[in-house]
């Protein structure tokens, strides 16, 4: 595999939750008007490249994954959050397998 590219990699995010939560929306950009649920919008939050050994890179990054459910319910966000812990464990990625890592949640109910 080359360069793991930020688009690349949202790209692969994009795919996993398409394939995994057939009825969501999955949009990798803001939507003027506000998301309507059910959606997920997937944000890069940082990045960072370091170099390990010779021409050996390490470059790590963090999404941010936010699910709009159609009820606005506590439980429909909690139900998409157990699974997405389990569907991100690994994204393909020019057909080599990375792994998700580091993952947290954080619940903000909508007003």
């Amino acid at each position: 595999m080359g360069v793991a590219t930020l688009n690349g990699v949202q790209d692969g995010i994009a795919a996993v939750l398409g394939m995994n939560f057939p009825d969501a929306e999955v949009y990798t950009e803001t939507v003027e008007g506000g998301f309507q649920g059910p959606c997920f919008f997937v944000k890069l939050q940082s990045a960072a490249h370091s170099q390990e050994l010779n021409l050996r890179y390490h470059r790590t990054h963090t999404f941010d994954l936010q699910y709009y459910a159609a009820d606005k319910s506590n439980r429909a966000m909690l139900d998409v959050a157990d699974r997405l812990y389990d569907v991100m464990e690994t994204v393909v990625l020019d057909g080599t397998a990375c792994r998700g890592t580091g993952m947290r949640l954080t619940l903000i109910t909508p007003s």
